[in-house]
């Protein structure tokens, strides 16, 4: 029997584990093949190029795999939607060498507010987290090596906001 699809099944104990079977893709189809549409000239601040949308990655697979828009739409959706309907339910979803989505809950805290000084009670609340697979971890590190950046020299500096520190 063929895979084709979303898998759901618990292992280890319970942990629910949703499995994207992945299809035969062409040997020419890249990651890299999904990027926003050069004809549009969308541009963040900064001069860098807009983020990848959904529509975009619809757009790629349709044509990688030969398959209507209409019908990757729905595909790429419903994936979506068993992503979060499982991660509301069970509140972890791993996806191999992608990464794992967790619900983790947050307690209620002290906060300032940076305009007045005044102290606020932030309520406690969940948030989900995510952790990158080993795959998503290693071609991250091959930008670094490629920008001849050392992996782990820390995040680029904050953005000026044109606000000096206290």
């Amino acid at each position: 029997m063929e895979n084709k699809g979303l898998w759901l099944g618990r292992r280890d104990g319970g942990s629910l584990t949703l499995v994207l079977v992945k299809p035969r893709l062409p040997t020419n189809f890249s990651a890299s093949d999904v990027a926003p549409d050069a004809r549009s000239g969308a541009v963040r601040s900064g001069g860098r190029s807009a983020a990848v949308t959904k529509k975009d990655i619809v757009r790629t697979i349709a044509e990688q795999l030969d398959l209507p828009q209409l019908r990757t739409r729905q595909l790429v959706q419903r994936t979506f939607d068993a992503i979060i309907e499982t991660l509301v339910r069970e509140q972890r979803v791993e996806l191999r060498n992608f990464g794992i989505f967790q619900i983790k809950r947050r307690e209620e805290r002290t906060a300032r507010n940076p305009r007045t000084g005044e102290q606020v009670v932030v309520p406690a609340k969940s948030v989900v987290t995510f952790k990158p697979g080993k795959e998503m971890e290693a071609r991250v590190r091959q930008l670094d090596r490629q920008a001849g950046t050392p992996a782990g020299s820390g995040a680029p500096p904050p953005a000026d906001t044109g606000r000096q520190a206290p």
